[in-house]
């Protein structure tokens, strides 16, 4: 895999990104390839890369789109083409995926589009699984760092974290490191946020049930409404 720029692996480091520098440090070395890495296995994700990459052979996508990435509330997107017929949109929405996942893989899943604008969902699998919004939040600036080192000219806009019916208990850690996030974005004007939280949730302060599926993490399209609504704003 091509390696990190170093400038930008020395920038994290200095900046004390502790929770990712094990990561790019591979990365710079060329050795992450199939590995674990702080316990996570980016090997799991080669099919779903590949796949894409085959796609890509097949027919380009053209540059300066807008490039929607994240985990599995992006994949199951499927009418995002048409929520945004003004713009050209390419999916590489790849389920269960984190925060590290889409940092590992930047090279091949963000460079190749050059796009005008990445819409961004990662962290709901991140605090799902334990990472605390902390984590998050450095990770994210982490992508971001990314974003900006190699796509200077893209704006980036993080789609909240979501409130969910199966991962209500979660639900302040989630809210911490939304409002991390977005006052971070708030000092960049390259960044956008998509709030999305507060229109999902019902008059009791919890998250609408029409919104979600039966396992109650992803969403129908009425779930999907919200979002477009919200994500066009910002674009």
């Amino acid at each position: 895999m091509p390696l990190m720029n170093p400038r930008l692996l020395i920038s994290q480091i200095l900046r004390g990104k502790t929770l990712v520098c094990a990561t790019l440090l591979l990365s710079f070395l060329g050795l992450t390839s199939g590995l674990m890495v702080n316990g996570q296995d980016f090997s799991r994700w080669e099919d779903a890369i590949s796949k894409f990459e085959a796609a890509d052979k097949e027919q380009a996508p053209v540059k300066n789109g807008v490039l929607f990435l994240g985990s599995s509330s992006i994949r199951m997107w499927k009418s995002v083409a048409e929520d945004f017929p003004n713009h050209e949109v390419i999916n590489r929405g790849f389920g269960g995926s984190t925060l590290p996942d889409c940092i590992h893989f930047f090279d091949r899943l963000v460079k190749p589009y050059a796009p005008s604008t990445i819409v961004f969902y990662e962290g709901d699998n991140d605090v799902g699984r334990g990472d605390s919004a902390r984590t998050v939040y450095e990770n994210f600036k982490t992508f971001a760092a990314m974003v900006e080192e190699h796509l200077p000219e893209t704006k980036l806009i993080f789609i909240a974290i979501k409130p969910s019916i199966k991962r209500w208990n979660l639900a302040p850690e989630m809210k911490k490191a939304n409002r991390m996030i977005q006052h971070y974005v708030w000092l960049n004007k390259k960044l956008g946020f998509a709030d999305i939280w507060d229109p999902m949730l019902g008059d009791d302060g919890k998250p609408r049930p029409e919104l979600f599926l039966e396992d109650g993490l992803h969403m129908t399209p009425k779930g999907y409404e919200i979002w477009t609504k919200v994500v066009a704003a910002e674009l």
